[in-house]
């Protein structure tokens, strides 16, 4: 290919996803700009599909699908469940968690945008985030309510490392998800469907809560890591809404038991819990 179309940015150190985003997005010249991860790739047509939608409609942003493979070949596809067109940041929002999986903000080649829109609100993602800086950019942008479309196809190809997620321990769980997504809560609100969406906001927040503590003991991090992760979640000004929400709906006994050991500070009885839940129960 011609060598000349691309700027290869090389850096010594690590510096994290956040920061070489960051580099890639100042050093880039073209109109338009879509991430890519090392280990996927796009469709064939792909680029050329979204800035076609994105030239005839004028869009800032062109939301399109995705579908995952792993080693063995499986294959799962995601798709948004609306009709092609143009959509408003406010009619594209109020379709989250129904005719939008919330993963569909976290897969970062299904999404292209218009460099000029990039530029003028000096979108980046912040480097003091951990984890999704997917969701944290997404967000961000919609935030500024661009004008988005939607192209029925899949785009981006993601490979799933086996393993990677649910096997493992994932440091800053909780920390991570908070960072990535303090912007949905506001944004829900901007569009005026927090109410409606409220139950499938704090039930997406209380399992990642669960999650992060549970890996705690999973892994034999200890009561030590496990009260520290804890403690963050109670400290957390928006934890009291989430306690309420479980506790006033018809949830499991479970989940508003955890959610009373949040709120009452119990992280003794929460760890009990829990460890009671993955050694003894599980086995």
């Amino acid at each position: 290919g011609d060598s000349s179309k691309f700027i290869y940015i090389e850096h010594k150190e690590n510096k994290g996803q956040s920061t070489t985003r960051n580099d890639g997005i100042r050093a880039a010249t073209g109109n338009w700009m879509i991430f890519l991860d090392s280990d996927d790739y796009l469709s064939e047509d792909a680029i050329e599909r979204m800035v076609e939608v994105s030239e005839r409609d004028k869009s800032d942003i062109v939301f399109a699908n995705y579908k995952t493979f792993n080693d063995q070949g499986v294959e799962h596809a995601f798709i948004i469940d609306l009709p092609e067109g143009i959509y408003t940041t406010k009619v594209l929002v109020n379709h989250f968690y129904d005719k939008i999986a919330m993963n569909m903000l976290s897969c970062i080649g299904s999404k292209l945008y218009r460099m000029d829109f990039v530029r003028e609100g000096k979108r980046e993602t912040p480097d003091s985030t951990i984890t999704n800086y997917d969701t944290a950019f997404i967000l961000d942008a919609l935030m500024a309510e661009p004008q988005l479309s939607y192209l029925n196809k899949i785009v981006y190809i993601y490979y799933q490392r086996e393993g990677s997620i649910t096997h493992s321990y994932r440091k800053n769980m909780y920390k991570g998800f908070i960072q990535a997504r303090k912007e949905l809560l506001p944004l829900l609100k901007k569009c005026d469907c927090y109410e409606q969406k409220k139950l499938d906001y704090h039930l997406v927040v209380y399992t990642v809560i669960s999650k992060s503590l549970v890996q705690e003991v999973r892994y034999g991090r200890g009561y030590k890591n496990f009260k520290t992760v804890f403690t963050e979640i109670r400290n957390n000004p928006d934890t009291a809404e989430t306690v309420k929400v479980i506790c006033e709906n018809n949830q499991p006994l479970n989940r508003k038991l955890l959610m009373r050991f949040v709120k009452g500070g119990n992280s003794i009885l929460a760890y009990l819990m829990f460890y009671v839940y993955t050694h003894i129960l599980r086995k």
